[in-house]
């Protein structure tokens, strides 16, 4: 067993079990002392006894008086025994050991996540190295690492890779184990947790620490600067910023040695490194998370189309071998460049209710439709079928044509991939759409033009029916958020006033009360009902025929709506980079 700055490359699982119940051992020596302690008494009381003359007497007597009450008397000592028996194990340590070849996930099994991949090795480069860097460099490698970002994007695999690579304990604890109900025991844990962490990167040379949901005790106390406060974790948050401060720290023992001379005040302790993990890195303790304490901050954010197109096919592959896994590439590059903002568990689930549908259908091998039915359950809702009447059938009909057909004629940068009036979740129908590339930015028009688009399903009703539904409230919805957003966020339209984050109270406010910026709110959406109203009337025997074809197949792919209203006008706008360097010019 490797000890000091020498890092275990591999551990013996005697060594790790042994560290696992070394806390319970030394309660046990306790109890065990303290029976020993009482045996002795009562040994020493019948020696008294029998030395006195007294003699041995074994029996019990108890006055009656006492009788009627000894129901209520075992009662209440049991209830003691239930309500103090857990308080004495409240201040241990919540955290679960798990020993490196308990782990079964590693680099190879994050797919699309290169960038993280290469963060995770160079963690591992300092972590191993940290005399070599401090010694030579001068610098100190980073003793805790915060991961943030969205959910579903990896920080749990990511610490889990860490630990394995490593070889060293990796302790496990969720943030809300630290939370308990009596006042003061959630610090004693936390003091508890840091403890077991240090002992054990002394006994095997490195640990390494990893709180899930740190937010649920590192959440900002009041008035430090966040929007809102946590009185109740205001302890919490105090004992990690020492147990954060104290790294180094020397047991009594190591300060004795020093003292005497025995070891080097200059001595560097083993590693160990803490990883702590949240959805909402803006809502913590501004004191936590500053250098010296947290002293790097990584960012887990949601997989690019090409992260997509590889974590899909590379669990496709593992499942059906890379021969039939490119066969799927076309349906695989549409589910990659559809599923934007669907994070790596999604697509990591996705592929698994495709082998979920494969077996409820004859348990047969998974075929590509199988991946695809997967997408739209994922992404899109659980298809329900067609539960209207022939009115609201062809209601939806024409209403999803609406969008399609503004979508196909009307020009902007996204693609018409499916159009469907198949029931999923609360939609009556849908009309996915899709780009080659993720998109970052929109312009006035892709604003406008998105505007417009979410206002062809009720502009198609008015033109077929002369009337329009329900089925366009949460359109309007939609459209209403992007006009408010055009108008008060972004500087687009006549004031460059930016409201920042609009409340629900604010925005409330502003679309029920006249004023210039309701007035603009409208003239955007009106002018977005005319942009869609424009387009329609160009192309109204297309969407008819569409609306006739869905409703007798219920849902179309491109390549049916192809056949259906022929191929696409390429209206993709393209930027004349000249015009913004003769302007240039001409203001310098």
């Amino acid at each position: 067993m490797k000890t000091g700055t020498q890092l275990s490359d591999e551990l013996e699982p005697d060594d790790i079990e042994r560290a696992r119940r070394t806390s319970s051992a030394g309660r046990k020596l306790i109890w065990m002392f303290l029976l020993s302690a009482m045996l002795i008494l009562l040994v020493l009381r019948d020696v008294y006894r029998e030395i006195s003359g007294e003699g041995l007497s074994f029996a019990i007597h108890i006055p009656t008086f006492v009788t009627p009450y000894i129901p209520a008397i075992v009662l209440v000592f049991v209830l003691l025994a239930v309500v103090v028996g857990p308080m004495l194990g409240l201040g241990r340590s919540p955290h679960r050991l798990v020993r490196p070849s308990e782990i079964d996930v590693d680099s190879d099994d994050m797919l699309g996540a290169s960038s993280t991949v290469e963060m995770i090795e160079q963690l591992l480069e300092e972590y191993r190295n940290f005399q070599v860097l401090s010694d030579r460099y001068g610098a100190t490698p980073p003793r805790a690492v915060l991961f943030e970002g969205p959910p579903g994007t990896g920080k749990t695999m990511a610490a889990k890779v860490i630990a394995k690579r490593a070889g060293v304990p990796f302790l496990f604890v969720s943030g809300s184990s630290f939370q308990a109900m009596y006042y003061g025991q959630s610090g004693r844990k936390v003091r508890s947790y840091f403890r077991e962490l240090r002992r054990l990167t002394r006994r095997y040379g490195g640990a390494i620490g990893f709180i899930e949901e740190f937010d649920a005790i590192g959440s900002a106390r009041t008035n430090m600067g966040v929007s809102q406060g946590a009185d109740g974790v205001t302890g919490v948050v105090a004992e990690l910023l020492v147990q954060l401060q104290s790294f180094e720290h020397n047991t009594i023992v190591e300060r004795i040695a020093v003292k005497f001379g025995i070891l080097s005040a200059s001595r560097k302790s083993p590693r160990f490194l803490l990883v702590a993990a949240t959805n909402r890195a803006s809502e913590l303790d501004p004191a936590l998370i500053r250098p010296g304490r947290f002293d790097r901050s990584i960012h887990f954010d949601l997989p690019n189309v090409q992260s997509r197109r590889e974590i899909v096919y590379g669990l496709v592959e593992k499942r059906v071998g890379q021969a039939t896994a490119a066969s799927f590439q076309p349906t695989i590059d549409r589910v990659a460049s559809m599923s934007g903002g669907l994070s790596q568990a999604s697509l990591y689930r996705m592929v698994e209710e495709a082998g979920v549908i494969a077996f409820h259908d004859g348990k047969r091998p998974l075929l590509e439709q199988d991946l695809w039915n997967a997408f739209a359950q994922v992404a899109l809702g659980r298809n329900s079928g067609v539960p209207y009447n022939d009115f609201e059938k062809l209601v939806v009909s024409v209403h999803e044509g609406g969008h399609c057909c503004y979508r196909w004629f009307g020009g902007g940068k996204p693609n018409v991939s499916l159009v469907s009036i198949l029931k999923r979740g609360e939609a009556l129908g849908l009309t996915a759409s899709h780009g080659e590339q993720d998109t970052y930015l929109l312009s006035r028009d892709d604003m406008l033009d998105e505007i417009a688009a979410l206002m062809a399903g009720m502009v198609a009703e008015e033109m077929i029916f002369g009337d329009v539904t329900s089925g366009s409230s949460s359109d309007l919805k939609r459209a209403t958020s992007l006009a408010m957003k055009y108008s008060t966020n972004l500087a687009m339209g006549r004031s460059l006033i930016s409201l920042g984050e609009i409340s629900p109270q604010t925005e409330a406010a502003i679309l029920t009360s006249e004023g210039p910026v309701r007035d603009e709110i409208e003239s955007i959406l009106r002018a977005g009902r005319e942009r869609s109203f424009e387009v329609l009337s160009r192309c109204s025997k297309e969407l008819w025929r569409l609306a006739m074809k869905l409703c007798e197949v219920e849902e179309l792919d491109v390549r049916d709506l192809t056949e259906v209203l022929g191929p696409r006008p390429n209206s993709a706008r393209s930027i004349d980079v000249s015009q913004f360097e003769s302007s240039r010019r001409s203001q310098s």
